[in-house]
């Protein structure tokens, strides 16, 4: 009897305690699928733009981001990352993450809630957003503006 009930404690902790895959490395993805080359991602940046790949199926949200200060090695021709986030309601506050390190002020790993840039095909595409589960435009970054990139 002891046994069945402890074997019920983990499987019940288990549950409750679901890690989340915030700011988890993830691949951008064209919304075809396709990977995204890190040339295109790394010009879309350098011009002062968040880039917000929506259907990465490495995230729990399906939403892959790389903001604007995001700083990758990768050649051109890999395939581009950047980091797993989701959509966020109130802009500034932190999405808590599963490293506690990574939520403190001073962290470049910290992520907040803010306005970034849909692509076009999201933007024009109401059946896109609703299928793809996205509603707006504020997502967890770790870029310190809160103005989306422009």
């Amino acid at each position: 009897m002891t046994r069945c009930v402890w074997l019920l404690g983990v499987a019940l902790s288990a549950l409750g305690c679901q890690q989340n895959d915030l700011n988890r490395p993830c691949n951008l993805r064209f919304s075809d699928g396709g990977a995204i080359p890190e040339r295109l991602a790394r010009e879309y940046t350098l011009n002062n733009k968040d880039f917000v790949a929506v259907g990465a199926t490495d995230c729990d949200s399906l939403i892959c981001v790389r903001d604007s200060s995001y700083r990758s090695t990768a050649a051109d021709d890999q395939d581009a990352q950047g980091y797993c986030s989701r959509e966020c309601i109130t802009p500034g506050n932190v999405c808590e993450t599963e490293k506690p390190e990574n939520d403190q002020p001073n962290s470049p790993n910290r992520l907040t809630c803010k306005e970034l840039l849909l692509s076009e095909i999201i933007l024009a595409d109401p059946i896109v957003r609703a299928q793809l589960g996205v509603s707006g435009s504020l997502f967890c970054s770790r870029s310190g503006r809160l103005d989306g990139g422009t």
